[in-house]
């Protein structure tokens, strides 16, 4: 099943109500939905080795994954429906952007 907008839009609303998400301690995954502009959570914590995983859930419009400061890396661009991993081995705050929207900004804290 698709989700539609009111799914976006109750993940909005939860992610604004939870603020910062952090996994259960052993996953080695975690996933942040690109969707209506926006990626959802925003803030997320991690510890090392974990991989997260954006996926573009929107129709039409391309995304990237890009952290800035020194060693920054970005994906490329990711259209709809394909998705980028990285796996962060280092402990540290890590601030990242959408390089064709840079008004959508979100962050992975990783913990040892």
């Amino acid at each position: 099943m698709k989700p539609g907008p009111m799914t976006f839009a109750a993940i909005a609303i939860l992610t604004g109500m939870l603020g910062a998400v952090s996994p259960s301690f052993g996953e080695d995954e975690i996933q942040v939905t690109i969707a209506q502009r926006r990626f959802v959570p925003a803030r997320i914590t991690v510890r090392t080795g974990t991989t997260v995983r954006w996926i573009n859930s929107e129709r039409r419009m391309g995304h990237s994954v890009r952290f800035s400061g020194p060693g920054g890396f970005q994906s490329g661009i990711i259209l709809p429906g394909q998705n980028w991993t990285h796996t962060f081995d280092k402990p540290g705050i890590y601030t990242y952007s959408c390089a064709p929207h840079p008004d959508m900004r979100g962050m992975v804290e990783v913990t040892e």
